[in-house]
């Protein structure tokens, strides 16, 4: 696996979204804490299929903790610990009646691998 930042598409081929997606869960998944490893994928999300509404990122959908968990290599426990850490510093809320989350821009901006 060869990671290159001036990568240019082929003629007539496209960058493969499923291969983009991919990698970026692979290289979540190598960081070396499971806090690390969930505040990438948040901002991930945020930047791939959310959108920045005045004081706060909007992702218009939610995951389980057990599902975080499967993507980011833990358990559901450890995602419930450290989401709720997230929430405490009042950087996450989930508004109730509503289907999405609502992130603070540090927390998007601030994490590993964010580009």
């Amino acid at each position: 696996l060869c990671f290159r930042s001036d990568a240019e598409p082929l003629e007539g081929h496209g960058f493969d979204p499923v291969n983009e997606w991919t990698l970026q869960l692979l290289r979540i998944r190598h960081l070396g804490s499971a806090e690390q490893r969930l505040h990438a994928l948040l901002s991930l999300l945020v930047r791939r299929l959310g959108r920045r509404c005045g004081p706060w990122c909007d992702l218009p959908f939610r995951l389980t903790h057990e599902r975080i968990g499967e993507l980011i290599g833990t358990t559901r426990v450890t995602t419930t610990r450290l989401i709720s850490r997230i929430r405490a510093a009042e950087l996450l809320q989930v508004p109730s009646g509503e289907t999405g989350l609502r992130l603070a821009p540090a927390l998007v901006d601030g994490a590993p691998l964010a580009a």
